[in-house]
């Protein structure tokens, strides 16, 4: 659709990064200079009060409609990609938890069973950093 889109509008005829920018610089002025500034601050600020991926938990919007969705898929029961571990072969190592990004307790994870989290983004570096294969992508329903 959008190939067509693009056809029937005649194709793409120039491409310009900086378009509507003045001199290729998008802060033209002090007033937006502050703005980017201010608003800069207030991600940092929020990063470093709530700790590892404190914005994505805080102001993402992207992480409330994962939750929704898995709810939802939960509640109807479909099938899903997920997370799966055998428990019996973990070696406690400790790396699972160490790779995630999310900054997920993935040990206590495996050791409990209970492989899915809200935060989880399924990336699946705790199953790659798993010296004995125990973390694997499954599809199940609920």
């Amino acid at each position: 659709m959008l190939a067509y889109t693009f056809y029937s509008a005649g194709g793409i005829r120039s491409v310009d990064p900086f378009y509507g920018t003045v001199n290729g610089i998008s802060i033209s002025s002090l007033q937006v200079l502050t703005i980017v500034a201010v608003i800069f601050a207030i991600i940092f600020v929020v990063a470093f009060l709530t700790g590892r991926r404190g914005f994505c938990h805080v102001f993402c919007p992207i992480a409330g409609l994962m939750v929704a969705g898995r709810k939802i898929r939960n509640m109807v029961g479909w099938p899903a990609l997920q997370l799966d571990a055998d428990a019996s072969r973990c070696i406690d190592c400790k790396t699972c938890s160490k790779e995630c990004p999310m900054g997920l307790d993935v040990n206590g994870m495996v050791r409990t069973g209970a492989m899915e989290r809200a935060d989880c983004i399924l990336c699946a570096s705790c199953a790659d950093a798993c010296p004995q294969g125990v973390i694997t992508y499954s599809v199940k329903g609920k």
